[in-house]
């Protein structure tokens, strides 16, 4: 059974709630990532920022975005999958909550980020070695828990 674990990003990149916009933004530009989980000083988990929120930020008219406070903009309460979540949970809850990425915890510490991006380069893996079903719809693939 595949599990978040085997998917997930490791090197884990953050930010506080009180860093700026625009120190959001260069982050996210220089390590070419979409999601920055926000921890506060005692690390805990308080928020993540995706790649939308920083647009929506800097389309916002009469403010300032990149002098804005990253609690602002970021997404509060953040999804949440252990470390052995079988992916087809995992899955299921990006896909009822409308989201690309959920932080991975390990007994009350992170250990990675699993994003939609992480999934999709899985998935053109086993598309590759598969290319006789690449024309078949994503649920050919699946039979329960298993992803073949």
């Amino acid at each position: 059974m595949l599990k978040a674990v085997g998917l997930m990003t490791k090197n884990l990149i953050g930010l506080m709630p009180g860093s700026s916009m625009l120190e959001a933004f260069r982050i996210m530009h220089t390590k070419d990532i979409r999601h920055l989980p926000v921890f506060d000083t005692e690390k805990k988990l308080v928020g993540i920022l995706s790649d939308r929120d920083v647009i929506k930020a800097m389309a916002s008219e009469g403010i300032q975005p990149s002098q804005e406070a990253v609690s602002k903009y970021m997404t509060s309460p953040v999804k949440v999958v252990d470390l052995n979540s079988p992916l087809t949970e995992v899955l299921s809850l990006m896909v009822e909550n409308k989201i690309s990425a959920v932080m991975v915890n390990d007994k009350n510490d992170f250990v990675g980020i699993l994003t939609t991006e992480d999934l999709m380069k899985s998935f053109i893996g086993l598309l590759s070695q598969n290319e006789e079903h690449a024309h078949r719809p994503i649920s050919f693939f699946f039979n329960g828990d298993t992803l073949y």
